[in-house]
């Protein structure tokens, strides 16, 4: 079974998100210039937290990683089948961010992928993202809902 991490960049109303936009290079094409979560697979010798730093590293600029890190909690595990109907578990983590970290942000470019970007809750749109980041997206929803 995959194992990975997500994360879910948000502000304290949750009614802003911070997502990755894959670029036309990505290895599965039906994904090429989608949003996802910024996270990835776990190596064999990692927990979550380690797989979620690491992946943080190789995707975004030092100081960008480090407040993100920082911000950083486990808030679910979701089982889910992929694109290619495989069983995959993911460790969804949570940082929730101010407004002056979330213009910190902004600032940097991501390293991997083509950008990050900024959506309002109603910007949300399924079409936009891959559709494992859209229904653990919805997911989240519900489980900060109540």
């Amino acid at each position: 079974m995959f194992t990975g991490v997500g994360l879910v960049i948000a502000n304290k109303e949750r009614s802003k998100f911070y997502f990755q936009q894959k670029d036309e290079t990505y290895w599965i094409p039906e994904y090429h210039l989608k949003y996802c979560f910024f996270g990835g697979g776990r190596e064999k010798e990692e927990n979550a937290y380690d797989t979620l730093k690491r992946e943080l590293d190789e995707e975004l600029e030092p100081p960008v990683a480090k407040i993100i890190l920082e911000k950083s909690k486990e808030v679910f595990l979701n089982e889910f089948i992929n694109i290619f109907g495989k069983k995959c578990k993911h460790f969804i983590f949570e940082a929730i961010l101010s407004e002056k970290e979330f213009e910190e942000v902004i600032k940097f470019p991501i390293k991997e992928g083509k950008r990050g970007k900024i959506f309002l809750k109603e910007e949300l749109i399924e079409e936009k993202f891959f559709i494992e980041t859209w229904k653990i997206l919805k997911d989240y929803f519900e489980l900060k809902e109540n």
